[in-house]
């Protein structure tokens, strides 16, 4: 699901959804009603989409709106294709034969909205033209298998991933991992690992950059938010500006959401699903997460996903 910044109907931010099998709805009255963006299931592409661990269907898995300009949208269909509209859902261009096929996560730099970022399955891509061509840079990347990317809101060259040896390393609970990388422009990946979780036994974080601190991102875990604060170029150097790598993370106190953070984690140990959302207020994170079991009468927020409720919960997540 996405909002769009740039095309609004009566003071509100249009809404697009995805869906499984694929297809792509609009609403322009705050999801009061919906109306289906048709033309998805011709594009040439659309009988190879398939999502490996249920061969027989696949989806939308990111919507990503231009932030300045109504109309133009990309979609990442998980898996097969990044189909790109010009006008709102009206009609559709398939995937360019240079573009990434497995799209997990797609990021727009706010300062440039035809610079792109794409963490994919099939690796990592970057277009400097809306999405018309790409480039994959996988430079010093021995996790191939990616999930996230952040991208620094005053330097759209410092970038970080989240990645893992294949889809099975990063969501599965057998032999889970979780690496991160650093890059900035003209140089090649580089894993950080000091100060960080040891790799084993995690998930593939899911990653985030906030608007009005240059150089800080943050990467949520299982049970845990870290800071990584400071990564950015200083003086030339490609290298993290903190003492050993990203060692000077803070730490994080979930206030009022202790107990509900102790009940959802004995359902399976872990979140099945996490999101980040960074508001312009220095040191404020929500966390978004989702689990796999039974509902606790007290959690609440509850949402359908793959034909079940799953609770989802919104934590407010203080740097002190």
């Amino acid at each position: 699901m996405a909002v769009s910044r740039s095309e609004r109907v009566n003071g509100s931010g249009v809404v697009y959804a995805g869906t499984e099998p694929s297809a792509v709805l609009r609403s322009e009255d705050a999801g009061k009603t919906w109306q289906e963006c048709t033309g998805l299931s011709v594009l040439p592409s659309a009988s190879e989409w398939s999502f490996p661990p249920r061969p027989e269907t696949h989806h939308v898995r990111w919507i990503e709106p231009n932030p300045y300009v109504a109309g133009p949208l990309l979609v990442a269909i998980e898996a097969g294709a990044l189909i790109r509209s010009p006008d709102a859902g009206k009609s559709w261009r398939d995937r360019t034969p240079d573009g990434p096929r497995d799209t997990h996560q797609l990021v727009t730099h706010l300062s440039n909205p035809a610079r792109l970022y794409a963490a994919a399955g099939d690796g990592y891509f970057e277009s400097r033209d809306g999405g018309e061509t790409w480039q994959c840079f996988e430079e010093g990347l021995r996790h191939k298998y990616l999930w996230s990317v952040a991208v620094d809101a005053a330097d759209a060259n410092n970038i970080i991933l989240s990645a893992a040896t294949s889809a099975r390393h990063s969501h599965y609970d057998k032999h889970p991992e979780s690496h991160i990388y650093h890059r900035t422009e003209g140089s090649p990946w580089k894993e950080i690992r000091d100060g960080l979780p040891d790799p084993r036994g995690r998930h593939s974080s899911v990653l985030a950059s906030p608007p009005v601190v240059p150089g800080e991102f943050f990467a949520a875990w299982e049970r845990d938010v870290f800071s990584l604060n400071r990564c950015r170029r200083e003086l030339g150097s490609p290298e993290c500006v903190t003492s050993r790598g990203f060692s000077n993370q803070r730490t994080l106190r979930t206030g009022g959401s202790r107990d509900w953070l102790n009940k959802a984690s004995n359902c399976r140990g872990r979140f099945d699903r996490a999101d980040l959302k960074l508001s312009n207020k220095p040191g404020i994170v929500t966390l978004l997460v989702e689990l796999p079991c039974a509902v606790p009468r007290d959690l609440g927020g509850l949402r359908y996903r793959n034909g079940r409720m799953t609770p989802r919960r919104e934590l407010n997540v203080e740097c002190i």
